[in-house]
């Protein structure tokens, strides 16, 4: 015999549950093991706080004065540049070396061109490493330089 679902829903919130008997919660309080009433009290000395604030107000000052550090620094250098770019023109460094380093290639994937042909899209990630010579005072300087390249490659279809 099928209930409608309206009569069933009905009777089930009409359903309460019983009221323990005396008997059982007696039985349940007598096993239960007693619970000792400890209570502990947050006691804060003085040298537990500077435990905590001196770190932090040191980290706080290194903070600060790295910030008015470099603050200084590239304002100075700004400076500099726009002193020494007004006053006299670039200085023309002799190249002397260049060596690419390759460091790693993907592909990316394949791309077809307007008129049908496939081309393999691959990545080259590498460092290139640059050595000129100043002209006015013999120094030689090395720099050295991220490069990354997309290249376009050709897949021959039969």
């Amino acid at each position: 015999m099928n209930m409608d679902d309206g009569i069933f829903e009905e009777r089930l919130r009409k359903i309460k549950p019983s009221a323990p008997s005396p008997e059982l919660m007696t039985r349940l309080k007598n096993t239960m093991p007693p619970v000792p009433a400890q209570t502990k009290h947050l006691i804060i000395n003085f040298p537990d706080i500077l435990r905590l604030a001196l770190p932090l107000a040191a980290a706080a000052l290194l903070v600060v004065g790295l910030g008015i550090h470099f603050t200084k620094t590239l304002n100075a250098g700004k400076e500099n540049q726009a002193a020494s770019t007004a006053t006299s023109p670039p200085k023309e460094l002799i190249p002397l070396q260049s060596t690419d380093c390759l460091l790693g290639a993907r592909e990316v994937g394949v791309i077809r061109s307007p008129d049908g042909r496939p081309y393999r899209v691959v990545q080259s990630v590498g460092i290139g490493q640059e050595t000129v010579e100043d002209p006015e005072s013999g120094k030689l300087v090395t720099r050295m330089k991220p490069q990354q390249q997309i290249l376009l490659v050709s897949m021959n279809t039969f």
